[in-house]
């Protein structure tokens, strides 16, 4: 069984139509324990209950996943090209091959990060927003809290809750490459990502998009008009390139398919 299956099967419920239900119905199929049914009206086959790991089924609606389903069923996940995982933690000492600037880097680090020599994300938003509000040529309302902790999410290697000197150097030259990225894409230089411009622009970053998925990315970090300014851009492609990047590390036999239980499947969606 794949990590999770949307199968477009028939549901029982107390009442209604089972030619409704099938013309309605999704189940979630993941990993789980010998529970009662989540919600009401929800109940297992009898031949499931006998079972000693049963697969649960958690009802949802086409409405209410709003078309998320088509979307990801159209995806071949081996034509993105998420970066390299970040570095594993190491003790912040200065190495023999570093140059001048990575040198220049780990000083400005040490200044930033303060007596902890982590950046948390309340630092990191700080950091960000104090480098951006000199580039004149980026649109943004600025990096927010919720932003960062996503980003720390991502790249925290060891579940501190803070960046780590590497773990910050990773990220920092990720936003570096898709800065550079998201400038040669702002065609008529407003400062702004249009909606007809993003898909090159995701594309340049290692992500091309079907039609559906751009959408529904669009609707989730652009404003009313399409448009995506500096600070959306890179939280999609941070949560974009972390979350392709998992896959392709739970993916060992390049099937296209994971396999989760319900704790990892928490695990990789709750903290990031």
């Amino acid at each position: 069984m794949t990590v999770v299956s949307y199968l477009y099967s028939p549901i029982c419920s107390p009442e209604g139509n089972k030619e409704e239900e099938e013309e309605e119905g999704w189940a979630l199929r993941v990993g789980g324990v010998n529970d009662p049914a989540p919600c009401p009206g929800l109940r297992f086959p009898p031949e499931q209950k006998s079972k000693p790991h049963i697969i649960f089924k958690m009802f949802l609606t086409k409405s209410l996943i709003g078309g998320i389903i088509n979307v990801v069923s159209n995806i071949d996940p081996s034509q993105f090209r998420p970066s390299n995982p970040p570095p594993p933690r190491r003790p912040l000492n200065s190495e023999a091959n570093e140059n001048d600037e990575e040198k220049q880097f780990r000083r400005v680090f040490q200044q930033l990060a303060g007596d902890d020599m982590e950046v948390s994300p309340v630092e990191l938003k700080d950091i960000l927003n104090r480098i951006i509000s000199r580039h004149a040529n980026l649109k943004t309302d600025g990096f927010s809290i919720e932003s960062c902790r996503s980003m720390v999410a991502v790249m925290d290697n060891d579940s501190t809750g803070k960046l780590g000197f590497h773990e910050f150097k990773y990220l920092w030259n990720n936003i570096k490459r898709w800065q550079n990225i998201y400038l040669s894409h702002d065609a008529d230089r407003s400062g702004k990502i249009g909606s007809r411009e993003l898909p090159q622009a995701f594309k340049a970053a290692g992500f091309p998009l079907n039609e559906d998925l751009f959408k529904m990315i669009i609707r989730r970090y652009s404003d009313e008009n399409g448009d995506m300014d500096f600070d959306n851009f890179i939280g999609c492609l941070v949560r974009l390139d972390a979350m392709c990047r998992a896959f392709k590390t739970l993916d060992k036999d390049n099937s296209g398919t994971i396999d989760l239980d319900i704790k990892e499947w928490l695990q990789l969606t709750m903290y990031s």
